[in-house]
């Protein structure tokens, strides 16, 4: 069965941005090696029970709000969806996760939809570049406390 994670939309956006000179790089070389692969992208559904539809994602969602046509990124994204590599899975995790989760990332409703979706996929990994709501003493509490890995694209690709 192959690899399936959740990618934080800064890494698509960090890729097609040559400015962003902490992830740039990294976050072009991680959706290369994502797009080449078997691992499917996931996507949130409201609940497991939900049709998987784009328009119901709040990941869809930001994706298309901001990661601009024509970008590196962009056209990762196109070719995953173009090569049926989306996987949807629902962001319902029960009220009492749901509480950790809010108490971990209190300030960032997305990220928090980005974590709930990444707690119910099958591999539980998270790449994301964001520092701020992932600070690194986050990212173990989320591996200790939720059973999830939170990485950034300078991931070794085979280490996932």
């Amino acid at each position: 069965m192959p690899l399936d994670i959740v990618v934080d939309t800064n890494v698509f956006m960090h890729a097609g941005n040559p400015t962003a000179v902490s992830f740039f790089g990294a976050s072009k070389t991680f959706l290369e090696n994502l797009k080449n692969s078997q691992t499917l992208l996931c996507f949130d559904k409201p609940n497991a029970g939900a049709e998987d539809r784009q328009g119901d994602s709040l990941i869809y969602g930001e994706y298309i709000q901001r990661i601009v046509p024509g970008v590196y990124g962009f056209n990762v994204l196109a070719a995953l969806a173009l090569n049926q590599k989306i996987k949807f899975v629902s962001r319902d995790v029960g009220p009492a996760r749901n509480r950790m989760v809010i108490e971990l990332i209190p300030g960032n409703k997305r990220d928090r939809t980005f974590l709930r979706t990444t707690m119910n996929s099958a591999d539980r990994i998270l790449i994301t570049n964001d520092f701020d709501d992932f600070t690194p003493e986050i990212r173990k509490r989320i591996k200790r406390q939720l059973t999830t890995t939170v990485k950034d694209a300078t991931v070794r690709w085979t280490s996932l």
